[in-house]
């Protein structure tokens, strides 16, 4: 009996609503799971580059007018990237969640959660098999070493990466298999997609590679190869010539590098990627990789030859076993960018490969799916099936626990670069940046110690990277001259406030003078190191220049302020330190030239209003020096003890407003019983009454 139309059309509808809610359960699992193990990261804090990125670039993106902006006036400053999707994407969110990292970490999650259902749907539409894909998204988002560039906020350029590149391939695969307005929707959402992935970072030079993988093993319906790819080329044409015109250059150094370092380099990345996505167990944020690799022979050769096995092993399946060879070609082409035939200043690191996880995560699933069609009744094929299903959830269960253990190493920088450096104790990266933790909490003789760990290990990279490795123990030494002269405030002030009333506090004195001598040497000695290898560092003559500031010799911190301001004109901070040195030499015209330069060059700087300030009180300028305080308050409660002193003053002495005066007195007696130093600087002409001035060096 045949079937009435009704009833067929009846039974296609409840067909189709079983597949729509197969995938819809299948989306909700890959959002329950990542909620799930990722949850704990949203309580991270700023993190390493994050600092740089986000804390320190704060003005910068909390104007919305940045956003187009960004195209043309990139954040990186020096460093040739043109990452404009990245740098909108901190704009939006600074918006809504200002330097509170809860909301980017929201971010990251809510991409790596899209980017998870995307994976599911470029696998359906490869495979056409909702088991093969629901596998590969859960195991795409529980995998290890998906945890540097979800739980860092730093991590995002790879998520949206892989967002755009996802999009691309879809998009790319919809085009092979539609006809009319479809198709040509999906070739221009595939241009577009390229074209946001090449705007989020330069690694997505890779993705025509992809499409030509795809084409290759997985062939759809015709299409002329010339004219599709005529608007691929036609799109990075485009991009690179826009990124020229606003960085200057691309950034690509490859002179001077020797051809055997570079060829074992490349060989031992490779192999060490291969080994975490395998088996990603001993994990680094900083992988010390180069450090025992040039020392070991046996190391470089058995990195050899397992990239040649797997390079065989995709020759020989493309064939008969053509998803393996799809798998190790994905995973290849996929890191070329980050291999390290471009220098690197990071060898490898674990973000990078989150694109490659896409394919790699596709493995078992398919391997299940395969021996599942083998129909035979051969004990062995049937245990190796047993094994196979049992394997994944096995492995997805393993997946899961590692990666919520490790998102506990992103919680605060302290816990992230101790792991770190417990992980690779021949890392200078992480040892030094573990004593940058240090510096920042006060802890100078522990930074000290961990700059002179992280300068004895330098030398070990010099061979991947010689240049990068001369930037690195410059930065060393300058992070350790710091560390120095933040010592010697402090001693400087126990010199300055030590009144000596017998022999005991006479010697203690002398001992402290001494102490004094020998840190002012200690810092002298690393900042000139730092500077023969960095001449031309604008940080570095400025820090120069407050170590001579605060040894009060005015005439030379004066020269390296200048020395900075050549390198780098625009910085408000080093025009606020020359007013300063200009002030203590009594030369105030030029100290309130300076102080409005700095003002100019950021209307809220509000250490150069106070500092103005303090000139105009010097002149009896009151009224001028009153706006700028007032400008300071306009911005919020003052934070430092000195504007409310020197509002006082004003009152005082410009206005004989006593009433006010004792308020403003107050509120910093008030303040000073919440601040651990306070530095005041008396002027002999203004009478008994301290002025304040707002002094970075204290």
């Amino acid at each position: 009996m045949t079937p009435s139309p009704s009833a067929v059309n009846a039974s296609l509808g409840t067909m189709k609503k079983t597949i729509i809610n197969s995938h819809l359960f299948a989306c909700a699992l890959i959002v329950l799971m990542s909620v799930c193990l990722y949850r704990t990261a949203l309580q991270g804090d700023f993190i390493w580059d994050d600092r740089d990125l986000i804390v320190a670039q704060a003005g910068y993106l909390n104007d919305w007018k940045n956003l187009y902006r960004v195209f043309v006036n990139p954040m990186f400053g020096e460093i040739h990237y043109y990452r404009p999707v990245l740098t909108v994407s901190f704009i939006v969110d600074y918006q809504f969640w200002g330097t509170n990292p809860f909301g980017f970490h929201y971010t990251n999650l809510i991409l790596h959660i899209v980017n998870g259902i995307l994976v599911y749907l470029f696998a359906f539409s490869l495979f056409k098999k909702r088991s093969i894909a629901l596998f590969t998204s859960l195991l795409f988002a529980t995998h290890p070493v998906q945890s540097e560039a979800v739980a860092w906020i730093s991590g995002r350029n790879d998520l949206l990466l892989t967002l755009f590149a996802l999009i691309g391939i879809i998009a790319h695969l919809r085009f092979t298999r539609c006809h009319g307005w479809s198709k040509q929707l999906a070739y221009a959402g595939c241009l577009l997609a390229y074209g946001g992935a090449m705007l989020t970072k330069e690694s997505a030079i890779i993705l025509p590679l992809l499409f030509v993988l795809i084409d290759y093993f997985y062939p759809g319906g015709k299409k002329s190869i010339t004219r599709y790819y005529a608007g691929i080329v036609l799109v990075s044409i485009i991009y690179y010539f826009a990124k020229a015109a606003v960085v200057g250059d691309m950034g690509i150094e490859l002179r001077g590098r020797e051809l055997l370092p570079v060829i074992s380099g490349v060989i031992v990345t490779y192999a060490y990627y291969f080994r975490m996505l395998i088996f990603p167990f001993f994990q680094s944020a900083v992988p010390d990789i180069f450090g025992s690799a040039f020392d070991d022979q046996f190391f470089i050769i058995s990195s050899f030859c397992l990239i040649f096995c797997l390079l065989l092993l995709a020759f020989v399946c493309r064939k008969m076993f053509k998803d393996i060879s799809y798998v190790v070609l994905w995973i290849i082409i996929s890191l070329i960018p980050v291999c390290g035939i471009v220098p690197l200043s990071l060898p490898a690191l674990e973000h990078r490969l989150y694109l490659a996880t896409v394919c790699f995560s596709m493995m078992l699933p398919l391997a299940a799916d395969r021996l599942s069609c083998i129909q035979t009744k051969t004990n062995k094929i049937n245990k190796a099936k047993a094994i196979v299903f049992v394997i994944v959830p096995a492995v997805l269960i393993c997946y899961s626990a590692k990666t919520v253990a490790r998102n506990d190493v992103w919680e605060n920088e302290l816990s992230f670069w101790s792991t770190a450096v417990h992980d690779s104790p021949g890392s200078s990266i992480a040892t030094g940046s573990l004593g940058l933790v240090y510096a920042r909490a006060g802890l100078h003789e522990m930074a000290i110690g961990e700059f002179k760990k992280a300068l004895a290990l330098a030398d070990r990279a010099s061979i991947y990277a010689p240049g990068r490795n001369k930037v690195h123990t410059g930065m060393l030494l300058n992070n350790l001259g710091q560390s120095y002269y933040r010592l010697l405030q402090i001693h400087v002030q126990s010199k300055a406030y030590l009144k000596p009333t017998d022999a005991a506090d006479e010697k203690c004195s002398k001992s402290v003078m001494n102490v004094t001598d020998r840190l002012y040497e200690l810092s002298l000695a690393c900042y000139q190191r730092a500077l023969r290898i960095s001449p031309a560092s604008a940080d570095l003559h400025n820090n120069l220049g407050d170590l001579f500031y605060i040894m009060k010799n005015y005439p030379d911190a004066e020269e390296e302020y200048l020395t900075a301001l050549k390198h780098n004109p625009d910085n408000a901070q080093y025009y606020n330190n020359l007013g300063l040195a200009y002030y203590s030499m009594k030369n105030y015209d030029s100290a309130e030239e300076s102080f409005s330069r700095a003002i100019s060059l950021r209307k809220d700087f509000l250490e150069g209003r106070n500092n103005l300030a303090l000139v105009y009180l010097h002149w009896g300028m009151y009224q001028k020096a009153l706006e700028q305080l007032e400008m300071v308050l306009s911005y919020g409660p003052a934070e430092n003890v000195e504007v409310y002193l020197n509002l006082a003053l004003v009152y005082l002495r410009g206005f004989n407003d006593r009433e006010r005066a004792a308020y403003y007195l107050r509120e910093a007696m008030r303040l000073s019983l919440h601040s651990s130093k306070n530095q005041m600087m008396n002027d002999s002409s203004c009478g008994p009454i301290g002025i304040g001035l707002v002094d970075r060096h204290t």
